[in-house]
């Protein structure tokens, strides 16, 4: 499938934050080879999956900019944490970002693997190595860096407050 790059518009058949060029251009400035290394073909799957796993996972302020638009940006009345607008005809490079991490990251493995029994492991052992995880802790993959490139862009939940205070 090829790519088809929201460029602020509303695009109704977008399917991703970023080009190949502007992912290549990313882990070039941060001397990623990683990234370098892989296919053409592989980044256009893993840059479709990373903007797919942003739209599912994390709920945006604001509001779609257009109703047929395919994509969770370009969005309108969303503010960041210094109160400025942001603009209702672009994609945030924030959000570029973060697709481009979550990229790299899926080349090698999925954002959201299936788990067997929903993850929640109580205890495994090996040999002598035993892990035994927190009642509260998550079974899903976590990307700490990603969620601190949106912070301001999110909601927690999609009953969250509308506009922040």
């Amino acid at each position: 499938m090829a790519l088809v790059v929201e460029d602020g518009t509303g695009i109704s058949n977008a399917n991703a934050y970023v080009s190949v060029a502007e992912a290549d251009a990313y882990f070039l400035a941060r001397n990623n080879t990683a990234w370098a290394a892989r296919t053409t073909a592989d980044k256009e799957k893993s840059i479709l999956y990373a903007t797919s796993f942003l739209d599912g996972q994390f709920f945006w302020y604001g509001h779609i900019s257009k109703s047929d638009q395919a994509l969770g940006w370009p969005r309108i009345l969303v503010y960041d944490l210094e109160g400025r607008s942001l603009p209702s005809n672009s994609v945030p490079q924030r959000v570029k970002d973060s697709t481009c991490e979550l990229a790299l990251e899926a080349l090698d493995k999925p954002l959201s693997p299936s788990l067997a029994r929903g993850g929640a492991i109580k205890r495994q052992k090996v040999s002598s190595l035993e892990i035994e995880y927190f009642e509260r802790a998550s079974s899903e993959r976590t990307f700490p860096i990603v969620r601190q490139v949106l912070r301001g862009l999110y909601k927690d939940s999609p009953t969250a407050e509308l506009f922040r205070a």
